[in-house]
């Protein structure tokens, strides 16, 4: 079945005749509101908002105060209904759910068009079944029995973007199209009722009207939008806007924005609620236990703000090496000497960039600090003290923060880890000409970034339950808006129509019009070469692109298959749940005994890592190279621990001490300290300076 008939356009138009009248009605913005519209017929996309102010929590709050309030689901149906009204229905005027509040306005500015003599198109879209199933519109397992059977089926979202996208292309044959749209599900076919108006001056009939009739050419370029969105888009998860999905759907966005809340604010107002209450204890060098806490978090905190490429960071890395560089040459300092010369200088930084986080936070009046939650409390406890009272006294909420805090260490510290032993083997393979010997400390890096990259799926699986980075979804929508124009450009390369062209600049406005790609009049020069070296460099970008987004998405525990995202793993649970057995002695309430699968498994792994290790070692001693950049410590103790299961195969508990109890007071999630906190920052590290000619820091 061709386009044609997949996608059938009907249009018809209205403009004023006289001073009361018009040639299809008088009133094209109550059509919008009165017919396209209709409550039985539509569905709204969740959230819907009733303002255009409102943050979509409107029709929630009505729904908690519904389900408090009304004694059974049809009230409570109804209710929800009329707190939205029609927030939710309709689209258009750049905004894919139009709120109740805007739909009136568009409505309006319709009317006020007709009225100025502006020509208002009325489009309906028909989709066949087919065509819907075969791009994810419905469910392949989907049967209409009856009229009405559409509604909470469709990927309401899907679809509308499809449409917009047409519309878009439709758009670049008018001086400036405004439309209005709505989605109807009444029927036995799925239909768009559009409501559309040329703002300019737009094409004139020889009456002086505005012309209101689609040309074929303009119907297959609304044809060919909706076509080449849902193509690209096709393996998107079917995302209905049934009423069985509107609870997942308002809790998805409560939860987006409580994280992002959360992450903006959410790390000063812990950090606070870590700190003792003497404020004299507030310093990077203290070796207190009271601040063993809040400096981790700080120094997290630096580290994170100092990766920006805006923080100052690399420069002053440079400037220590500089300075690290004319000490070596004039005082004939070691290659250890020297580096740790660096070592001394990047951690004087952190340290500094530490103290003026403190700074700040002393400056908090002390009225400000009254928030205390039980959370807090948890989550500020020392990691010792809060595993002595989670596992040992079975405390539930205890529990539950010392395994989210301490999934989450994990996770982060393999992930890290696994980047930075595969980046070691990356330079190792580019490197040309190797060192003899150098093999064996490639090997055990390839081996100890598969071992983290397993582990920190391990822990991905653990902390599934916390949502997506927002930049992923950033990425996916680049990469599929880039392999989106890149489709375009090789349709626009094999169509035929080309062929037919004798005019240049003919064929140069039908590359923009049909496919937004310029440089189709290469086509007709004979120069189609050209247009082919462009598909090969844009498909290298992307799948470049797609590799450095293959990484992101792994990090997260995700995966990508070229069409779309996946949550699936590079490891399954199984294989890699028993691999740091040394490390779980926190993790039970008992000891607890280990199958002799897991304990074979943990064996195996701990004893090629060991023999690995080794020989790394002895190549890093023979060629003078700094210890600490392997992890010694961890993989002799992984080894003893495994020696020691074959003889005792029990996982023995680390029973620590409880620190007493405090009540951790802090400021509201409405005082944001991040923006001072990270301009301290950037100013300590901005202030340091070297001079080569005294060797000194100030």
């Amino acid at each position: 079945m061709g386009l044609k008939d997949s996608i059938i356009v009907k249009n018809r138009f209205t403009y004023k005749t006289g001073s009361s009248g018009g040639t299809r009605g008088a009133t094209p913005g109550e059509f919008v509101l009165r017919y396209m519209s209709r409550p039985l017929a539509t569905e709204n996309i969740t959230p819907a908002k009733l303002k255009e102010e409102d943050t979509y929590i409107t029709k929630y709050m009505a729904r908690e105060e519904a389900s408090e309030t009304l004694d059974n689901i049809p009230e409570m149906k109804m209710s929800m209904r009329k707190s939205q009204k029609k927030g939710g229905v309709a689209f258009g005027y750049g905004d894919v759910a139009l709120s109740n509040e805007k739909l009136l306005s568009v409505s309006k500015d319709i009317q006020s068009e007709f009225e100025k003599g502006h020509t208002v198109m009325e489009t309906v879209l028909s989709f066949r079944e087919e065509y819907l199933k075969e791009h994810g519109i419905i469910d392949e397992d989907f049967e209409l029995e009856k009229e009405g059977d559409y509604r909470g089926n469709i990927d309401q979202l899907k679809l509308r973007l499809a449409i917009m996208n047409g519309l878009d292309r439709l758009g670049r044959s008018y001086d400036d199209l405004k439309y209005v749209g709505v989605i109807q599900v009444d029927t036995r076919h799925v239909h768009c009722h559009i409501a559309m108006v040329d703002k300019g001056r737009g094409t004139l009939m020889h009456d002086g009207t505005q012309k209101g009739k689609f040309s074929n050419r303009q119907m297959m370029q609304l044809r060919r939008g909706i076509d080449l969105y849902l193509d690209e888009k096709q393996t998107v998860k079917m995302m209905s806007s049934s009423v069985m999905y509107d609870k997942q759907n308002a809790l998805g966005f409560i939860k987006k924005f409580t994280f992002k809340t959360l992450a903006q604010q959410g790390k000063p107002q812990f950090l606070i609620a870590c700190l003792p209450e003497d404020r004299n204890l507030w310093r990077a060098s203290t070796n207190r236990k009271e601040m063993r806490k809040a400096n981790a978090i700080v120094r997290e905190f630096v580290t994170e703000v100092l990766s920006d490429e805006n923080s100052g960071y690399t420069d002053a890395r440079l400037s220590i090496e500089k300075y690290a560089n004319y000490r070596r040459k004039n005082e004939d300092l070691s290659l250890q000497e020297y580096q740790k010369l660096i070592r001394d200088g990047e951690e004087g930084i952190i340290t500094d960039c530490m103290n003026g986080v403190y700074s700040v936070l002393k400056r908090i009046p002390k009225e400000e600090l009254k928030i205390e939650t039980p959370f807090l409390d948890v989550m500020a406890m020392d990691y010792d003290a809060m595993a002595y009272e989670a596992v040992v006294n079975k405390d539930p909420m205890l529990e539950f923060g010392f395994k989210l805090r301490s999934y989450s260490s994990r996770l982060d510290y393999h992930r890290k880890n696994y980047h930075k032993f595969d980046d070691l083997y990356k330079s190792y393979e580019e490197t040309k000409n190797k060192q003899a010997g150098s093999e064996d400390l490639a090997a055990f890096c390839q081996f100890e970034a598969d071992y983290n990259a397993m582990l920190m799926v391990k822990y991905q699986y653990f902390l599934s339950f916390l949502p997506p980075d927002e930049d992923i979804q950033t990425q996916f929508r680049d990469l599929m808006d880039k392999k989106s124009k890149l489709k375009d450009l090789i349709n626009m390369r094999n169509d035929p129509a080309f062929k037919k062209f004798k005019n240049e600049d003919a064929a140069e406005i039908y590359g923009i019009n049909v496919y937004n790609q310029r440089g189709a009049s290469r086509l007709v020069k004979g120069q189609a070469v050209i247009i082919d070296a462009r598909i090969e460099r844009f498909t290298q970008s992307i799948e470049k692109d797609e590799e450095k987004f293959i990484s992101v998405l792994r990090d997260n525990g995700f995966d990508y298959d070229g069409r779309g995202i996946t949550r699936k793993k590079m490891y399954d649970f199984d294989d890699v749940k028993a691999l740091d057995l040394h490390h779980l002695g926190y993790d039970f309430p008992y000891d607890a005994r280990i199958s002799k699968n897991n304990i074979d498994t943990f064996s195996v792994f701990a004893n090629e890592r060991y023999d690995l290790f080794i020989k790394a070692r002895e190549y890093m001693i023979k060629t003078h190279q700094p210890l600490s950049e392997l992890p010694e410590q961890d993989v002799m103790f992984m080894k003893s621990y495994a020696d020691k299961l074959k003889s005792e195969p029990n996982l023995v508990i680390k029973n620590g001490e409880s620190d007493e109890k405090r009540r951790h007071k802090t400021v509201a999630l409405g005082k944001d300290y991040n923006i001072d906190i990270k301009s301290i920052i950037s100013s300590t590290v901005k202030s340091i300076q070297f001079d080569d000619d005294t060797n000194e820091i100030y």
